[in-house]
């Protein structure tokens, strides 16, 4: 029988302030999975007890794969990882993986999986304890966030250890309710390292300073865990007492957990409010506050999410009785403080939690206004135009080397780093068809004229051919099901290869997607299907087949053709009509409303010139005028 423990997150404490600027490394915080994101295929991952393990490639949270675990004979059934040597005895880690099972063509019991299912992370020392060390609910369909805070035993054999991804064990496992096929992907065990050092005034002063005149004196005898605590005596302001530079060692739009224990004796109240509290640049913030009882050692603790535009340059973390302008005497009392601390937070409820929209910045329509200068596109004295290079990448989809064309921002620095614009072509052409619509030209002159961000261009061919198959058809399905295999060429093989050979920015932020017609279409099905890669997507007079007509089923449906909710103020589409359009008749306006009638705002514009250079051209001054910005 497997002992089942449940492990409440450790809280953290986290305080700022300061009108001082200290400068502190980063607090690392190791990693204990190797290939937990599956970026590197099955590397390092065994499929245990007899599953089979391979990669998903649309079932996947983040990058570009995941991982999918099936034919399950036991409930242990499942991705396992040997850690050996990778953690230490007396040490705490926050784990975490994502989890999903779902109606799967694979398994024919997946109709009838059951509505929600636990799943646990686990693990396995050498001496055959279990330990479960994180758990989530997760709902058919949908992705759970298994989460879990663990402490390694003093005493615990760490000869073999290995760590899986489980569902509850059961003597008799039900096929549909307790082996179904699922899948995983980012996986995590990091050691807690709390941001604040010397939290717990084991090394006396060192990484404490003062403030508002306070003196600062070790507690001996007054002292909640371990052998010291901090008195802060002879308060002028309520803020005064200890305060620690963290400048460098906290993140934007990371949630973060702080806690600290606080005593006092003086003073004519029954209770007294503490609070810890943040200063980054000129701003203060409280993270958490509470009343602490006189005579008891009293526990504050809370959670914080630093802000998308904090002043980082100088941070600082301090606790303080509760602001006065005019503080009087109970107000400055001297009080203890011990067991300081402030970690990045995960959840310990074990459900999954909404992105937080501050990690992608909220994008802009700039302005209504279209148009474009009378030279646009044309060569000018004085720019500087990039380099186009024709490159070769493996296709992990077509199994062989494959071309398309880069195009460097001009002076390209390898030092720096660079958002990338993905161009596709429309049906029949190839990696050189954008050539044709001079994007060096129109992108060079407008980061000349300061009206775009410098960009590399990749521009692929999107016939992606297995094993250089035949050509199909013109304009038959066949030929369409070869652009359809875009998507998974993009996610697994072209964008690796361009993030690994250049300098790239890399997140949502600073990749775009766009494309002329059979291009356009393609763009807008990979910017709903890879929202999570790709902030920007432009659609160029788009083809047919997003949405079911009379010869597709459609790559999406009215309803799948959105943007979720988390992602909407973070994402910008623009579709452009070519006016007198007869190609692709009104599927850029069907596109456009079915976005529109699911609740997301978006560009639309209709521009002349027919299925042509002329919205082309204009749809990507436009586009590359919005975008990384």
């Amino acid at each position: 029988m497997k002992k089942i423990m449940k492990f409440a997150a450790l809280t953290f404490c986290a305080m700022f302030f300061c009108v001082f600027s200290f400068h502190t490394a980063l607090a690392n915080s190791t990693e204990v999975i190797k290939n937990g994101d599956i970026e590197n295929g099955l590397t390092d991952w065994t499929g245990q007890y007899g599953s089979t393990l391979s990669l998903a490639y649309y079932t996947k949270v983040s990058g570009n794969l995941g991982l999918k675990a099936s034919s399950r004979t036991c409930t242990s059934a499942g991705p396992s990882q040997d850690i050996t040597g990778r953690i230490q005895a007396g040490k705490t880690y926050n784990v975490s993986a994502k989890v999903q099972y779902r109606q799967d063509e694979s398994d024919t019991n997946s109709v009838n999986y059951p509505a929600e299912k636990t799943f646990l992370m686990t693990l396995r020392y050498g001496d055959g304890t279990y330990v479960n060390i994180g758990n989530v609910t997760a709902k058919k369909g949908e992705w759970g966030t298994i989460k879990g805070t663990y402490t390694v035993p003093a005493n615990a054999n760490l000869s073999n250890v290995t760590v899986f991804i489980e569902t509850p064990f059961v003597t008799n496992p039900a096929p549909a309710n307790d082996l179904m096929t699922f899948y995983v992907d980012d996986v995590s065990m990091k050691e807690v390292v709390s941001v604040i050092e010397n939290g717990g005034f084991e090394n006396g002063y060192d990484k404490w300073t003062t403030i508002g005149g306070a003196t600062l004196n070790l507690g001996y005898v007054t002292k909640f865990s371990g052998n010291h605590s901090m008195q802060a005596k002879d308060r002028k302001a309520t803020a005064a007492g200890p305060l620690q530079d963290i400048t460098g060692k906290v993140q934007k739009g990371q949630k973060y957990k702080v806690s600290a224990r606080f005593y006092f004796t003086e003073g004519s109240r029954a209770q007294q409010t503490f609070n810890i509290c943040i200063k980054s640049g000129s701003k203060i913030s409280i993270m958490a506050g509470a009343n602490v009882s006189k005579g008891n050692w009293g526990l504050v603790e809370g959670t914080y999410t630093i802000p998308a535009d904090a002043d980082l340059s100088s941070t600082k973390v301090f606790v303080e009785t509760a602001f006065k302008s005019s503080p009087a005497a109970d107000d400055l009392i001297p009080f203890y403080v011990d067991d300081i601390s402030m970690t990045a937070a995960g959840s310990d409820t074990g459900k999954d939690e909404t992105v937080d929209p501050n990690y992608s910045k909220p994008k802009s329509f700039i302005d209504a206004n279209y148009n474009t200068p009378a030279d646009f596109d044309q060569k000018k004295a004085g720019v500087t135009y990039g380099e186009i290079k024709t490159v070769e990448y493996y296709s992990y989809v077509a199994e062989m080397n494959r071309k398309a064309t880069v195009i460097l921002p001009p002076k390209y620095n390898p030092s720096k780093k660079y958002p990338v614009l993905y161009l596709l072509h429309g049906i029949g052409g190839s990696e050189i068809e954008w050539l044709d619509g001079k994007p060096n030209e129109i992108v060079s002159n407008m980061i000349a004229a300061g009206t775009a961000k410098e960009m590399i261009m990749v521009l692929p061919n999107q016939c992606v051919r297995h094993k250089n198959e035949a050509h199909p058809a013109h304009l038959s399905l066949e030929q369409f099901a070869m652009y359809n295999r875009m998507l998974d060429d993009l996610k697994t093989s072209l964008i690796p290869y361009i993030e690994k050979n250049y300098s790239v920015k890399p997140g949502r932020d600073n990749r775009a997607i766009a494309g002329l017609s059979m291009g356009g279409r393609n763009a807008i099905y990979i910017g709903v299907k890879m929202v999570n890669d790709f902030a920007y997507t432009g659609a160029f007079c788009p083809a047919v087949g997003v949405l079911p007509y009379w010869r597709e089923d459609g790559l999406l449906t009215t309803k799948t053709l959105t943007v979720p909710q988390e992602y909407r103020k973070n994402t910008l589409y623009m579709i452009v009509e070519g006016d007198g359009d007869t190609i692709v008749g009104d599927s850029p306006k069907q596109y456009s409303t079915t976005l529109k009638n699911n609740g997301f705002d978006h560009i639309y514009y209709n521009w002349p010139g027919g299925h042509w250079w002329g919205p082309w051209k204009n749809g990507l001054y436009n586009f590359a005028r919005r975008i990384f910005q």
